[in-house]
């Protein structure tokens, strides 16, 4: 593990801010190549991302204080001081982002369902990279573990899970996902507002997934955080995919039942003797 990437006693450079630059930078960058695509200003889709950032790193590192307010109590210092005190919660942010989003699309006019299509891509490019160097900080601890993929964490012991790496992997796959479909809703193949559907399904169910293998989770009333809030999405969201595609996946089914039934006549039976 590197928390600190350079040391130059005036400065530290930490490892985790380091890879958070890259991950905006490089999300940012690939919006710009979306939007070029589209005949939104360039101007109004940065200024919101910069509004939408502002309220995910707030609501972020709200949402952490609050998980951990006997750590915190009501020290203004303390929330302010993330170097000294640090901690962001991840789902925190993202609600605070989408919020945030949401409001800044309403009051300037602007597409939600179409901006939020174009983003998508980018936003889990950024997690992906966010993850690579929470990993190489040592911040986002795994649980113990015999695996063949395992490290051992500065201030812990025993062995344990490369959790943030895999989260990092399957938001690398996300974001490829996501920008096929981008394409498809160009080209008119799928309906907008897929990708934002994409997203809240393949996000809350990567949390399911891996919050069992981390340490250091949020516990709100001594439920795990994360696992509550991914579950509420991931529920709401399969619920208004399936509602809302009904007739395709009814066709779809359809179609491969008839495709089975056609590839089981098809094969000749053996002759027994």
């Amino acid at each position: 593990m590197l928390p600190i990437l350079l040391d130059l006693k005036i400065i530290r450079i930490y490892t985790i801010g380091v890879f958070f630059v890259l991950a905006f930078f490089w999300g940012a960058y690939i919006l710009w190549r979306n939007i070029k695509l589209t005949s939104f200003k360039e101007e109004d889709i940065f200024d919101c991302l910069f509004v939408t950032l502002f309220g995910a790193l707030f609501t972020a590192r709200l949402f952490f204080v609050l998980l951990n307010f006997e750590d915190f109590g009501f020290s203004i210092l303390r929330f302010i001081l993330i170097n000294g005190f640090p901690g962001l919660s991840l789902t925190g942010g993202l609600i605070g982002g989408f919020t945030t989003f949401f409001i800044y699309t309403y009051i300037k006019k602007l597409s939600v369902i179409e901006i939020s299509d174009y983003a998508t891509g980018p936003l889990l490019l950024a997690l992906a990279i966010g993850k690579i160097g929470s990993f190489f900080a040592g911040s986002d601890v795994g649980s113990v573990t015999t695996f063949l993929l395992r490290v051992t964490y500065i201030g812990y012991e025993g062995t344990r899970h490369i959790t943030a790496l895999y989260e990092a992997f399957l938001f690398f796959v996300g974001f490829y996902i996501a920008q096929k479909i981008l394409y498809r809703i160009r080209r008119e193949g799928a309906p907008q507002g897929s990708s934002l559907n994409f997203f809240l399904i393949f996000y809350p169910l990567t949390q399911i997934i891996l919050d069992n293998f981390k340490d250091n989770r949020l516990y709100f009333a001594n439920l795990p955080f994360d696992i509550i809030a991914a579950g509420i999405v991931f529920i709401v969201a399969t619920g208004y995919f399936t509602f809302n595609n009904k007739k395709n996946i009814l066709r779809e089914s359809k179609n491969l039942v008839s495709r089975v039934r056609k590839y089981g006549k098809k094969t000749p039976h053996k002759k027994t003797t």
